[in-house]
């Protein structure tokens, strides 16, 4: 009678590079002693010279594996248990783990992992899930991934002559746009999808001049500030009220960000007019920041935030009066 097969999890997570571990091990036991299954903090990547592992204090990839487990769901369900305790325990530290939900996936094929195997000696070869995986025990695996590396070329005869026009219209250094720049800048080292998109769109919320709103929207905004006065909330809620009432004599900022797009008006992104682009990107930032179920995938706001940014780069260079240059996500009115 052949023996049933048993589980093991693995939660595949990355450090950001300015932090580490302290310590020269490559693995530590992080469940309790006395404790089974036992659960190790283990370094995931390997020295590309000596081709050993690397230490806690080096690694930047790193997992927590639990197992053997009875059955698969005994192992999944301690994975996601482990990744709570995790995300808790991390935060209370200050170390911001990316736990790979949102950032992209570098999968080998069936092909692929054969070939990896060729290569390792026969033994078994697994996807390195950014992530929770769960797997049967024996034979013990090794983890093969697909990294990409790729730069886009900028040419030097257009950037230099760009830089020459830019540098010969003298403007004042306006503060919002600095920050609209820090913050577009900064959108290109963020790896998962969702920070990028939102810091972009910070950036355009930072260039945004939200409007006075006037006629009867504003008699009825008064009157419910006289109205909100009278009412004996006492003095904390009073003023709460009051403020956000102040706020909305301004015009929302979903209707200032579409002023903003008119800036950019003869220029299409994912074929939408720059107002309905706009419109659509602020009510996915609304979906993600207040946490609507179900969440939005990744590949939707990888989709948006590749655009969103020619739209953000668009804003901060209208004032060049340049033509846009080509790009695969934005087209010109004929």
């Amino acid at each position: 009678m052949s023996k049933e097969s048993t589980h093991n999890f693995r939660l595949r997570f990355n450090l950001p590079d300015r932090l580490h571990l302290n310590s020269d091990d490559t693995e530590a036991i992080i469940s309790p002693a006395n404790e089974s299954p036992i659960i190790t903090l283990k370094v995931a990547e390997r020295d590309q010279k000596t081709k050993e592992y690397k230490s806690l204090k080096d690694g930047r990839r790193l997992s927590i594996i639990g197992g053997p487990f009875n059955t698969e769901k005994e192992a999944n369900d301690s994975a996601e248990k482990w990744r709570t305790a995790a995300e808790t325990a991390f935060a209370y530290m200050g170390i911001g783990a990316d736990f790979g939900d949102r950032a992209p996936q570098g999968n080998l094929t069936e092909e692929g992992l054969k070939w990896a195997q060729q290569i390792e000696g026969g033994r078994r070869v697994l996807n390195d899930v950014h992530g929770v995986m769960v797997y049967e025990t024996e034979p013990s695996p090794l983890f093969g991934k697909i990294k990409v590396d790729f730069t886009v070329g900028i040419p030097l005869d257009e950037t230099i002559l760009t830089l020459q026009e830019s540098r010969k219209q003298g403007w004042d250094n306006k503060l919002e746009e600095q920050l609209a720049y820090d913050l577009y800048s900064a959108s290109f080292s963020q790896p998962a999808a969702d920070a990028r998109f939102l810091t972009l769109m910070m950036a355009v919320e930072t260039l945004v001049n939200r409007k006075d709103r006037t006629g009867k929207a504003l008699e009825l905004i008064n009157k419910l500030r006289t109205e909100t006065k009278s009412y004996e909330l006492g003095e904390y809620e009073t003023n709460s009220i009051l403020g956000a009432l102040n706020d909305l004599k301004k015009q929302s900022i979903g209707d200032a960000c579409k002023d903003l797009a008119k800036e950019l008006k003869g220029t299409k992104y994912i074929n939408l007019e720059p107002d309905v682009f706009i419109k659509k990107c602020y009510t996915l930032r609304s979906k993600l920041v207040h946490g609507q179920k179900p969440r939005p995938t990744r590949e939707e706001v990888d989709s948006l935030a590749a655009a969103l940014e020619i739209f953000v780069g668009h804003l901060l260079s209208v004032k060049l009066g340049k033509p846009f240059r080509d790009t695969g996500v934005t087209t010109k009115k004929a």
